[in-house]
């Protein structure tokens, strides 16, 4: 089966299974088809690259698999609107729920108008609450105008206290490159996310990695106090590479061989993800006591 019919072919199954008011459509991003899952109630929406899903498939992975992956990356990237329900509870109840959503400034700045957020560097971060769904699990939604209005939190105050709910809720992890990997393929299988595995360094073995105890929206970590200057204490200057929004690279400044070489590590890494929502920021970044951590 060529690439664009097999393209075709997963669009059309991926219809079936979702209601009729969602839209799948096919797009293409530096080169690459996406398929991109959109219902009325979504803000963000992840478009999910199908080369790598077509050479499994030629590998001998069954389509109904792929459709399942597919699904499971939509599900658990999607975030929905806040609903405007009388549940939300108190100041002080809404603000322990509250945590951090990081996005890529370069491809969401059209939100900004029409949601609070925080801005770092050159990365966004939504503000997000969870709320507990029709069967007691919880879900997660973005934090609208409208909300933050009805609480009177400005964005200042909103980061305030989604930095301080999501640091008690999801503390952070630094782990070397090779155990996060090894735990993710143990534990999170169908994550839907990448990790590169950078070359001429013995696989990756000088690198380690900042997230957070779920390994979800772990790029969060970031924004907790202290931590850029935690990572100092550890490994001295260091870069900081933003391999996807759940998750930064860190690699100790005497291990690297060039700025230019991790900027093009960031840049590829992040054209296999595509329009993805996945992607956090294309800027390689650097930690030293006297310029604090900037764009290299």
């Amino acid at each position: 089966m060529q690439f664009s019919r097999f393209c075709t072919q997963i669009q059309e199954l991926l219809k079936n299974e979702l209601p009729s008011a969602a839209d799948v459509d096919l797009s293409e991003s530096e080169g690459s088809c996406c398929v991109t899952i959109r219902t009325p109630a979504d803000i963000l929406y992840p478009s999910v690259p199908l080369g790598a899903y077509y050479d499994a498939f030629l590998q001998g992975l069954p389509v109904g698999e792929i459709v399942r992956r597919i699904l499971s990356t939509y599900a658990a990237e999607t975030l929905h609107p806040f609903c405007t329900s009388s549940d939300l509870g108190g100041r002080i109840e809404f603000s322990k729920r509250l945590g951090l959503r990081p996005a890529s400034l370069r491809l969401y700045r059209n939100l900004l108008p029409a949601l609070p957020h925080a801005v770092f560097h050159d990365m966004l971060f939504f503000f997000t609450a969870s709320l507990s769904g029709k069967d007691g699990a919880d879900e997660t939604a973005i934090v609208t105008g409208e909300i933050a209005g009805r609480f009177r939190m400005s964005d200042e105050a909103l980061l305030k206290a989604a930095v301080s709910a999501s640091k008690a809720r999801s503390p952070a992890v630094i782990c070397p490159l090779p155990v996060f990997l090894d735990k993710l393929s143990r534990e999170y299988p169908d994550a839907g996310k990448r990790v590169p595995v950078p070359g001429g360094y013995s696989s990756g073995s000088s690198f380690y990695v900042l997230t957070n105890d779920a390994a979800r929206f772990g790029a969060a970590a970031v924004l907790y106090p202290g931590m850029t200057e935690e990572l100092y204490r550890r490994f001295g200057p260091y870069y900081l590479l933003p391999s996807s929004v759940h998750e930064f690279l860190v690699l100790p400044e005497k291990e690297a061989v060039s700025r230019l070489e991790l900027t093009r590590l960031i840049r590829s890494s992040n054209r296999s993800l595509g329009d993805s929502l996945l992607v956090l920021s294309d800027e390689l970044y650097f930690f030293d006591p006297s310029a604090g951590l900037h764009v290299c």
